[in-house]
């Protein structure tokens, strides 16, 4: 099985839906989260689920569980959501 090349396109996905969710892009170059978000985006470039994520960024709100069922970066946006300022601990 040959993988498919990776998408600059799905790579975008992945910060549109940071942004969407409301995660500060500078927690993604926390030393404890920069490689563990350069995998997440490579991850996003080849991910087969585009449409379904293409079309949950279509709506008005977006919501983790609206992408939790087909994101494989659902584990990494939870982190980066709870090293908000803020969150809770």
């Amino acid at each position: 099985m040959t993988a498919r090349p990776a998408s600059p396109s799905g790579q975008a996905e992945f910060l549109i839906l940071s942004d969407r969710l409301g995660i500060n892009p500078g927690v993604m170059v926390h030393p404890r989260t920069e490689l563990s978000f350069a995998l997440a985006r490579r991850r996003c470039g080849n991910c087969t689920a585009e449409e379904k994520c293409r079309t949950a960024l279509c709506q008005p709100e977006v919501a983790l569980s609206a992408v939790a069922p087909f994101c494989p970066n659902v584990d990494l946006l939870v982190e980066l959501l709870c090293r908000q300022p803020g969150a809770p601990a």
